[in-house]
């Protein structure tokens, strides 16, 4: 098991290094092993083809981004959503690759796929309030990536943080 998660990781990251230097169709899947040291045999024990290995890079990455999230239900909702867009910020090369690589559409940073993947508990009375809720933060992040990160973390957590007051003080 230790190794299957190591040879994951090399092939990942043996891709996403890729994908900054070519476009997705030049990449073979011989490409992809070859970078990661591994064999082609391995790449398939552990994927079906490259767009698995994309579908994975890219869950990976917005979990790990949106698992921040589950900190603003517990306390500190300024702290919350500042660890958020440092995430946000920490993956900019690799989402500025995924981008350039027609994977990640900013104007769809949250996809159906990784609402269904991204267990939090924020009191949602149903998976259309955390559709909403996700998707939103998701539309902010993407206008803060396609602005090249002008704002600092602190100050997009403010302008979430508004843009939220708002939304509830409308259906009060």
């Amino acid at each position: 098991m230790k190794n299957e998660s190591f040879a994951k990781t090399c092939l990942q990251e043996a891709f996403v290094k890729l994908l900054s230097e070519y476009p997705f169709d030049e990449i073979t899947i011989t490409d992809i092993s070859l970078k990661a040291g591994v064999s082609r045999t391995t790449f398939y024990r552990l994927y079906t083809s490259k767009e698995d290995l994309l579908k994975e890079i890219k869950i990976n990455t917005l979990k790990n981004t949106y698992a921040t999230v589950k900190t603003i239900s517990s306390g500190d909702i300024n702290k919350g959503y500042v660890e958020f867009y440092k995430k946000v910020y920490d993956c900019r090369n690799d989402i500025k690759v995924y981008a350039k690589a027609q994977i990640l559409n900013y104007n769809n940073f949250v996809d159906n796929n990784l609402i269904d993947n991204i267990h939090i508990e924020l009191g949602f009375k149903d998976e259309f309030e955390k559709a909403a809720y996700l998707g939103a933060l998701g539309a902010l992040a993407a206008r803060w990536i396609r602005n090249d990160f002008k704002e600092t973390p602190e100050e997009m957590a403010q302008i979430t943080i508004r843009t939220i007051k708002l939304k509830a003080n409308d259906h009060e």
